[in-house]
């Protein structure tokens, strides 16, 4: 950090961001923070950009902001011309608050907090630089748009199957055969939508996760490519903190005498945690090795699901010796 004598200089910009709006706070070097609030349209963000251009700023100057879905995006591009642009994991923030004054937990808080990372934890900020690639925007948007897609299919059968069933219960087959017809069309128009996101998915796909679904029996070509998206721009320190990243790590209860139940974590993206679910599924299924080990689980009398989420984790561990390490080679 550079030494300044009596300027205001910009250290970092925290953005709490929302659907419409985007609560900014400016850290200067004299730990006095600016705050302000702009709509997260790419009017206001061209604005943005002029002013942070008339401020003085420090050499390693950053903004940095929670990922959120989708509306991160426009900012964190925008700006990541021009500036380096760190987008967090929500729970690193959400722990962070933990030690705010009472736990406040307000939009101003909340970008105060983002923007004081720059001081209190810059080791947080090592590994989650933004890069400004298209292609692996474009294979996001997809991503998401097909996680939304899935869970509105399955929704829908539900709905379709007790709507078809309460009428069965007052009128004949032969009178609710158009309902039922109408109900099948929506469900087929759903399922179309899935399969072309599911194409733009597959066309995008690293190198890598081509690779490993050509080789490995079980493997889904669509459901690696999801998982290996989640994985660009990112380092673990060891195959642990991979799991943990897909929120697979177990978290025990205890206290003295006492032990809870284990459970996963589930933090990180659940959509890519439900494709490791198919891939482990695919790999007891299709795949000799883990199906041996599936089965041996099983023996020992743990419970299916546990089972294929160990499967997963076995997976996960594969995969870090093989992106990361380099030390496996497909054959």
């Amino acid at each position: 950090m550079n030494t300044y004598d009596n300027e205001k200089i910009l250290l970092s910009l925290g953005v709490d961001v929302s659907k419409k709006s985007l609560n900014l706070a400016y850290l200067y070097y004299d730990n006095t923070v600016d705050y302000e609030n702009i709509q997260n349209t790419k009017s206001d963000i061209s604005k943005l950009k002029q002013k942070l251009k008339t401020i003085k700023k420090d050499k390693d100057f950053v903004c940095i902001a929670e990922s959120t879905g989708d509306y991160h995006f426009m900012f964190a591009v925008m700006l990541s011309g021009l500036y380096s642009v760190k987008i967090i994991n929500p729970i690193l923030s959400k722990q962070m608050s933990m030690y705010t004054t009472r736990g406040a937990k307000t939009d101003k808080q909340d970008s105060k907090m983002l923007a004081g990372l720059r001081v209190l934890n810059p080791e947080a900020l090592k590994y989650v630089d933004f890069k400004a690639d298209l292609a692996d925007i474009r294979l996001r948007k997809y991503i998401n748009a097909l996680a939304k897609i899935e869970k509105i299919i399955q929704e829908y059968k539900m709905h379709s199957v007790s709507y078809v069933n309460s009428l069965s219960l007052f009128f004949d087959r032969e009178d609710i055969k158009e309902d039922t017809k109408a109900k099948e069309v929506v469900l087929s128009l759903l399922k179309k939508e899935k399969r072309r996101l599911e194409r733009k998915i597959n066309a995008l796909a690293q190198d890598e996760a081509r690779e490993i679904s050509n080789k490995i029996k079980g493997v889904g070509m669509t459901s690696i490519a999801v998982v290996f998206s989640f994985l660009k721009h990112k380092e673990f320190k060891n195959r642990d903190a991979l799991v943990a990243y897909f929120g697979l790590d177990v978290r025990a209860k205890r206290s003295g005498q006492f032990k809870g139940k284990e459970k996963i974590s589930k933090r990180g993206n659940a959509f890519a945690r439900s494709c490791l679910y198919r891939i482990a599924w695919g790999l007891v299924m299709h795949n000799d090795e883990y199906k041996e080990y599936y089965q041996k689980l099983r023996q020992r009398g743990l419970h299916y699901n546990s089972c294929l989420i160990a499967v997963a984790r076995k997976f996960l561990r594969f995969l870090y010796a093989y992106y990361y390490k380099r030390t496996i080679r497909l054959s």
